[in-house]
This record gives C-alpha cells, sequence and structure tokens, in this order.
C-alpha cells in the first residue's frame, strides 16, 4: 500500500471514539479512519487497511439484535486474525477478539469515563462511584504512560506489518 500506514477503527458507541489512543497513532504515523458504525455507517466488507481497532459500545459482542453491524465488525475481525493484520480491541474490541479467536479478556476505564456512568446502576453492583473515580483519577498517570507505550508498540507493528514477508493479503 502506498502513502502512510492506515488503521480501521470501528466505534460501537457515540462516546467511544479513539480518543487519545487515536492520537498517539496519529503521533505515531499511524492514520485512524473511523467508520461510527452505531450510527448506520456501513463497515467496509473487507479489510484493506493496514491495522484494526475495534472500540467500546456497551454491547456484548454477539448483541447482534441490538447492535446489527456487529456481524460486519465480526466478520472484520475474522480478516484480521487470518491475515496477521494487527488488531486491538478495546472493551466490546476485547471481547470480540475473544468470541472470534478464543481467550479471555478483562479491561480497564478512565476516570474522564467513569464520570458518566450511571450512579444508581453503579451502586445496585455494589461499588461506589466516588471510589472508583477517585482511584481511577490516582491510576491515570501512570496508566496514560502504559497506554501510550502500547499504543506506539501497536503503530510499530502497523508499520512493520506492512512488510512482514508471511502476511496475507
Amino acid at each position: 500500500m502506498p502513502g502512510s500506514p492506515r488503521v480501521l477503527a470501528v466505534q460501537n458507541g457515540a462516546n467511544g471514539d479513539p480518543g487519545r489512543f487515536g492520537e498517539w497513532l496519529d503521533a505515531a504515523g499511524v492514520a485512524v479512519d473511523v467508520v461510527t458504525a452505531f450510527d448506520g455507517s456501513p463497515l467496509p466488507p473487507r479489510l484493506e487497511h493496514d491495522g484494526l481497532i475495534v472500540l467500546g459500545g456497551g454491547y456484548l459482542p454477539d448483541d447482534d439484535d441490538k447492535a446489527p453491524w456487529l456481524p460486519s465488525a465480526r466478520a472484520l475481525v475474522e480478516q484480521a486474525l487470518a491475515r496477521s493484520v494487527p488488531f486491538f480491541g478495546i472493551c466490546l474490541g476485547g471481547q470480540m477478539l475473544a468470541s472470534v479467536g478464543g481467550g479471555k479478556v478483562q479491561g480497564e476505564a478512565g476516570p474522564e469515563r467513569i464520570r458518566r456512568w450511571d450512579v444508581e446502576r453503579t451502586r445496585r453492583r455494589g461499588l461506589d462511584l466516588d471510589e472508583l473515580y477517585a482511584s481511577a483519577v490516582a491510576d491515570d498517570p501512570p496508566s496514560r504512560a502504559a497506554w501510550r507505550e502500547v499504543a506506539s508498540r501497536f503503530a510499530a507493528l502497523v508499520r512493520d506489518g506492512r512488510s512482514w514477508p508471511g502476511r496475507r493479503a
């Protein structure tokens, strides 16, 4: 592929854009093309990007009745895995990876997201939103540094992966 390496990001919810992860990829020389699947924007039938990111969105990976674009997103994940295209799954995206490729996924949230959580729903689950927020604020600086490194390494995989001899087009 000529030009800069490009990553396709599947956005599954209005508040689930690539955020700072996308900014870090851009700074590392990898362009991010976002498809807002949650609003009906169609996903491509074939993955032609150098990498794939599937973002979160409050769904389970097989909630096809609530999110009719999920079969297309799963197909893109399957293509990425089959063709050794670098893939990064965040929240729903990680769960989708597990459902498509097997495995177990666990994950973390930044303070800005925790403030948008429903207080009553969180309490019903036995959690204190203020405590969660304070913990996330305390964890944010080291977490931010770690995730910046993750973004940088993913960008390197995308850039370097364009020339992998075993990579299937």
